[in-house]
């Protein structure tokens, strides 16, 4: 880039003004832009690929321990750094020419981008969220010797992906672009590229950032071998039950699988950040609400329900995922059901009713109080706000914001490319959830199309919540359970709706995350379209 550009850029930042309305984004996100910046380059392509896979193959592996190890999609993102800076150093320069055209390319544009570094990042995200529909097939193989063929599983859980990806653009205009939804979890990550990339200069005796992550990076690897392989007990020790190892009650307050938890410990990261959400993202309001809402569940509500022995609760753990008969014994669905997998009512009154522990009896409830309590905050105190929305959005009257601006400069997706993705992976999973596999998981057509109306109907509310106080609602659950009424004991019928569709709302969530983190980084909208539906592997 000239000096001349340099100087002009500079004096159209200048002339920005920065009317976010936002506070947050207002001081972490930059008003410039450079427009030249190399973005989807040869290395960003082959670093994509690679780490993509490899952060997919870890995360569905490590998925059926007790305990689910992840390595945190940071950790390769972060280590694509040092591996984009090493190929601008080695790959030639020199431009080559593709063949019968007079279009040239080169392996190296210059130096390793933040643009660059940004996009493979968001690729890597996309293989961070191991698909159901492959725990559904697993299940199907391990518990009922039954298998689904090759081609069937990969259009399926490709499909489901593709759906969530082809929902969320077409949300993106209101939930993007909008400088309202400003997705709080997005900006712990502007500011950490925006670090990482800035120059620095290493004075005696120190480190820069990038050999102090490689520090760090090694030590909690070493570390993490302990209670991953050498001492895996090390995941959650309970002194109470140590010391009192026959009393019931020690177990109920001390024990971290089967009870509270007080009084223990434990030496594992992975046990100490998994499922917790993250204080430093989230706005205080919400972790204020978070609180309170686990303390009124965990501290009121559960002892209640276990000490007035609701449903049997004293006869089984207080918190356990198992679900259990009227003997305390682990329940035996194949007691249930008959020769063809469907669900037997005779059967299922001879042998026993179903019963949950009291975390997760008393969990169900809340979620769909949290649900329906979502809904109607969003009516009430949004709804006005909903509407003009909707109609300044969608009639291409918003008022843009500085971002906005900044984006306009670079062509848009068109609608119809996430229609056309929408229409054809409904088309693949009406084919091959209908015609593609046994007669026991055939799915009507009417009970997709029901899916699908049920998830667009209740995203909006939900990705609002989420933009704008970084919590959202357990959508998934209405869908199991309106089609499990409508569609009665068809077990692996129902099982793979819920497979396909109860995380097509996760996948929403998971790409309009990275959109927004793509348009305030200013990542042209295109090169977000390819590098996202390109490396979404099944």
């Amino acid at each position: 880039m000239s000096t001349s550009e340099t100087e002009s850029a500079r004096r159209r930042a200048e002339a920005e003004i920065n009317d976010c309305p936002i506070e947050q984004v207002r001081l972490t996100v930059p008003i410039t832009d450079d427009p030249t910046i190399p973005v989807l380059t040869l290395r960003a392509w082959v670093l994509g690929l690679v780490f993509g896979l490899i952060e997919a193959s870890t995360t569905g592996i490590g998925l059926y321990r007790q305990t689910p190890i992840y390595i945190p999609v940071v950790v390769w993102q972060l280590a694509v750094l040092p591996i984009g800076r090493f190929l601008a150093r080695v790959l030639p320069t020199r431009k080559f020419k593709f063949p019968g055209t007079n279009k040239r390319f080169t392996l190296n544009p210059g130096p390793f981008s933040l643009k660059e570094h940004i996009l493979i990042s968001i690729m890597i995200d996309c293989g961070f969220i191991a698909p159901q529909m492959t725990q559904y097939m697993t299940i199907l193989k391990i518990y009922y010797g039954l298998k689904v063929r090759t081609g069937v599983a990969v259009i399926l859980n490709t499909s489901t992906q593709m759906l969530g990806f082809g929902l969320a653009g077409a949300f993106s205009t209101l939930l993007i672009d909008n400088p309202y939804m400003w997705w709080p979890s997005t900006l712990i990550n502007v500011v950490v590229y925006r670090t990482l990339h800035k120059p620095e200069k290493r004075r005696k005796g120190s480190v820069t950032r990038l050999q102090y992550f490689c520090i760090a990076s090694l030590a909690v690897f070493v570390y993490g071998m302990i209670p991953g392989f050498l001492f895996p007990a090390g995941a959650c020790i309970s002194l109470l039950c140590l010391i009192w190892k026959n009393s019931v009650w020690a177990h109920q307050i001390g024990s971290g699988r089967f009870g509270y938890g007080i009084g223990a410990f434990t030496i594992s990261l992975e046990t100490i950040n998994f499922g917790q959400l993250d204080p430093f993202i989230m706005p205080l309001f919400s972790i204020n609400n978070l609180m309170f809402g686990f303390i009124l569940y965990a501290y009121v509500i559960v002892p209640i329900y276990y000490f007035n022995n609701f449903n049997y609760a004293r006869r089984l753990p207080l918190s356990s995922l198992a679900v259990f008969d009227m003997y305390g014994k682990p329940y035996d669905e194949k007691r249930v059901m008959k020769a063809d997998f469907t669900f037997d009512p005779d059967k299922y009154k001879n042998y026993s009713k179903l019963y949950f522990s009291t975390f997760r009896a008393v969990g169900y409830g809340f979620t769909f109080a949290s649900l329906s309590a979502g809904l109607l905050h969003v009516l009430l105190h949004h709804g006005r706000e909903m509407y003009h929305a909707v109609l300044e959005v969608y009639g291409y009257n918003m008022k843009k914001d500085v971002h906005g601006r900044l984006m306009q400069k670079y062509k848009t997706v068109p609608g119809s490319w996430y229609v056309i993705l929408v229409v054809t992976t409904l088309i693949g999973n009406f084919v091959t959830s209908h015609i593609g596999v046994n007669d026991f998981m055939r799915i009507p057509p009417t009970y997709v199309i029901l899916s699908v109306l049920l998830i667009i109907v209740l995203t909006v509310p939900d990705m609002i919540l989420l933009a704008s106080t970084g919590q959202g609602l357990p959508t998934g659950i209405v869908t199991e359970m309106v089609i499990g009424y409508l569609n009665r004991g068809k077990t692996f019928q129902n099982m793979l709706i819920r497979s396909f569709f109860s995380e097509v709302p996760s996948h929403i969530i998971q790409f309009c995350s990275t959109l927004k983190f793509g348009y305030y980084m200013k990542i042209p909208p295109r090169e977000m379209f390819i590098g996202q539906s390109h490396f979404s592997p099944p």
